[in-house]
């Protein structure tokens, strides 16, 4: 299965068969020859990945077939299946979803945590997400003794809650986190998080007429590696978005470096 191909804002195409698509394309095999425990398998192992590989709708029924077709699916795919499916209904905060997940599982409580945060935002309700991004810091600092530096999570964690900062105006907080986010040095699979960090802080600098260093921010962003991720697209929106206002009118373009 090839993902969807996506056009860099220079014209160009992404990759077609890097680390993210390559897992696609091994968990679409398996669960379209009913290997469900080799599925579950690769999504459990690779879940940060995973979710930034498919599309949220089919990310939300691979984890459904996954579910209720194995006797005992991993604890963690039906949490974050109880999460996705209790978000999309507006009821991730309900009592119900809380007490179905594992309180003494960091990793369960770090993707509710997570979801909870995004839910937030897509409600409107930022003064709540933010303070759930203490809850993810948290978290992610009980899990961080077993975790590979370069597996994502500490990378994705840093990004959420800097995204939330931003969107809650608490500009040095979100500074503060791309910044920390800068420096994990993720997988290449991971390339579009350190890309997101430095092309929403150059829109941080933009929007308070720092514009000299929000296009140093972005000249960095376009050096780091392009994925097959859904979220290289609106990587290159946000990117569009800092080129306008830092624009300056003269005879450079705004898409100079």
């Amino acid at each position: 299965m090839k993902p969807p191909e996506h056009p860099h804002v220079d014209g160009t195409s992404s990759p077609q068969n890097d680390e993210l698509a390559q897992l696609v394309a091994k968990i679409e095999h398996a669960v379209r020859v009913e290997d469900f425990r080799q599925a579950a398998c690769l999504v459990e192992e690779n879940i940060a990945s995973a979710w930034f590989a498919f599309p949220e709708t089919r990310a939300v029924e691979i984890l459904r077939i996954l579910v209720h077709k194995l006797d005992q699916p991993p604890a963690l795919l039906k949490a974050a299946y109880k999460i996705l499916t209790a978000t999309r209904a507006g009821l991730a905060n309900t009592r119900e979803l809380v007490e179905s997940i594992d309180k003494e599982c960091p990793r369960q409580m770090y993707v509710l945590s997570i979801f909870r945060m995004v839910d937030f935002r897509r409600l409107g309700n930022i003064t709540e997400a933010l303070e759930q991004a203490d809850s993810v810091d948290a978290y992610i600092e009980q899990m961080r003794p077993s975790l590979n530096p370069r597996g994502g999570w500490l990378l994705q964690s840093t990004v959420q809650v800097g995204t939330t900062a931003m969107l809650a105006g608490d500009f040095p907080k979100a500074l503060a986190a791309f910044m920390q986010a800068q420096m994990h040095r993720a997988k290449s699979k991971f390339a579009f998080l350190e890309r997101e960090a430095l092309v929403k802080t150059a829109l941080i600098h933009a929007c308070f007429g720092n514009a000299a260093t929000a296009q140093g921010l972005l000249k960095r962003a376009r050096e780091v590696g392009r994925t097959s991720s859904w979220a290289e697209p609106q990587l290159d929106t946000q990117q569009e978005f800092v080129n306008v206002l830092t624009y300056s009118g003269d005879s450079i373009t705004a898409h100079d470096p």
